[in-house]
Protein backbone atom coordinates (compact mmCIF):
# COMPACT_ATOMS: atom_id res chain seq x y z
CA UNK A 1 0.00 0.00 0.00
CA UNK A 2 3.25 2.68 -0.82
CA UNK A 3 1.72 5.66 -2.57
CA UNK A 4 0.59 5.13 -6.06
CA UNK A 5 3.45 7.56 -7.13
CA UNK A 6 6.43 5.69 -6.11
CA UNK A 7 5.73 2.14 -6.26
CA UNK A 8 7.42 -0.93 -3.99
CA UNK A 9 9.56 -1.57 -7.11
CA UNK A 10 10.67 1.91 -7.34
CA UNK A 11 11.07 2.08 -3.62
CA UNK A 12 13.40 -0.92 -3.16
CA UNK A 13 15.50 -0.26 -6.19
CA UNK A 14 16.06 3.26 -4.53
CA UNK A 15 17.14 1.41 -1.29
CA UNK A 16 19.17 -1.14 -3.35
CA UNK A 17 21.15 2.09 -4.84
CA UNK A 18 21.89 4.04 -1.84
CA UNK A 19 22.98 1.34 -0.01
CA UNK A 20 25.50 1.20 -2.84
CA UNK A 21 26.50 4.18 -2.63
CA UNK A 22 26.59 4.10 1.59
CA UNK A 23 29.25 0.61 1.18
CA UNK A 24 31.26 2.42 -1.31
CA UNK A 25 31.75 5.46 0.26
CA UNK A 26 32.32 3.83 3.80
CA UNK A 27 34.75 1.83 2.45
CA UNK A 28 36.48 4.62 0.19
CA UNK A 29 37.15 6.25 3.49
CA UNK A 30 38.24 3.34 5.46
CA UNK A 31 40.87 2.83 3.41
CA UNK A 32 41.68 6.29 2.94
CA UNK A 33 41.75 7.07 6.14
CA UNK A 34 42.01 4.06 8.92
CA UNK A 35 43.04 1.21 6.95
CA UNK A 36 46.91 2.89 7.73
CA UNK A 37 46.78 2.64 11.04
CA UNK A 38 45.56 -1.19 11.26
CA UNK A 39 46.76 -4.40 10.60
CA UNK A 40 45.67 -6.35 7.65
CA UNK A 41 43.22 -8.72 10.08
CA UNK A 42 41.78 -5.84 11.21
CA UNK A 43 41.02 -4.28 8.04
CA UNK A 44 39.46 -7.09 6.73
CA UNK A 45 37.35 -7.59 10.04
CA UNK A 46 36.26 -3.63 10.12
CA UNK A 47 35.28 -4.14 6.07
CA UNK A 48 33.07 -6.93 6.76
CA UNK A 49 31.28 -5.48 9.56
CA UNK A 50 31.06 -2.45 7.34
CA UNK A 51 29.18 -4.73 4.52
CA UNK A 52 27.36 -6.91 6.98
CA UNK A 53 25.71 -4.14 8.68
CA UNK A 54 24.55 -1.90 5.77
CA UNK A 55 23.17 -4.69 4.41
CA UNK A 56 21.44 -6.08 7.49
CA UNK A 57 20.06 -2.92 7.44
CA UNK A 58 19.35 -2.88 3.88
CA UNK A 59 17.31 -6.39 4.67
CA UNK A 60 15.38 -4.88 7.46
CA UNK A 61 14.28 -1.84 5.04
CA UNK A 62 13.11 -4.40 2.49
CA UNK A 63 10.86 -6.05 4.68
CA UNK A 64 9.50 -3.12 5.65
CA UNK A 65 8.41 -2.26 2.31
CA UNK A 66 7.14 -6.25 1.77
CA UNK A 67 4.97 -5.55 5.21
CA UNK A 68 3.05 -2.69 3.48
CA UNK A 69 3.03 -4.22 0.05
CA UNK A 70 1.26 -6.80 1.43
CA UNK A 71 -0.20 -7.19 4.57
CA UNK A 72 -1.02 -3.19 4.70
CA UNK A 73 -1.17 -3.26 9.00
CA UNK A 74 -3.06 -1.46 10.29
CA UNK A 75 -0.13 0.09 12.43
CA UNK A 76 -1.72 2.31 16.10
CA UNK A 77 -5.32 1.21 15.60
CA UNK A 78 -5.25 -2.07 17.92
CA UNK A 79 -8.71 -2.95 19.49
CA UNK A 80 -8.22 -4.11 22.95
Amino acid sequence: MINAMLSSDAVRELVERRSRRMIALLLSAKERHIDQFLPPEVQDAFRKTILDEVNDYTSLVQEVIDLFEDKSPDLGNERH
